[in-house]
């Protein structure tokens, strides 16, 4: 191989190095207190979210003051919270990250009835919105069953 083509050869190989490590991309910190900016029309969402997160947990607290605390590295996360009616509804959580989302699948057990799943994705897009996806079983029975899949905007306030 001559001079050119081993140099030029050398030059990729750390170009592809370079672009492997750039792509281990840093977990993103959501901390912060997040007001709604956008939101699906048939759902009242949180209109203000605090969130503070270290390297093991995240905790976030909701519209009316309930707070949810999830541990970052997938092991179960035990939250109890009060529904409209005042029932105490159980929970249990992992979260786990997908890349840069933070991805919390939530078991949920309202007393009457299996216990159901739901995920939440959180995510920043490029503008340093907070994005809030909600994944849960639809509200109706029907013959072929899909998720109900909604997303709120949030901006640091």
């Amino acid at each position: 191989m001559g001079r050119f083509a081993r140099g030029f050869a050398v030059g990729l190989a750390v170009l592809s190095l370079s672009g492997t490590a750039s792509m281990a991309q840093a977990k993103p910190d959501f901390s912060g207190k997040w007001a709604v900016v956008e939101r699906p029309s048939d759902r009242v969402p949180d209109s203000v979210l605090t969130i503070t997160q270290d390297t093991t947990t995240l905790t976030m607290i909701r519209t009316g003051g309930t707070i949810f605390t999830y541990r970052l590295g997938g092991s179960d996360s035990k939250n109890v919270f009060k529904n409209l009616a005042g029932n105490t509804i159980d929970t249990v959580s992992k979260a786990s990250w997908d890349g840069t989302t933070l991805v919390i699948v939530t078991l949920i057990d309202i007393g009457h009835g299996p216990p159901f799943a739901q995920s939440e994705r959180l995510s920043l897009d490029v503008s340093g919105h907070l994005v809030f996806e909600l994944s849960s079983p639809p509200k109706t029975r029907t013959a072929t069953p899909s998720l109900n899949v909604q997303t709120w905007m949030y901006k640091k306030s």
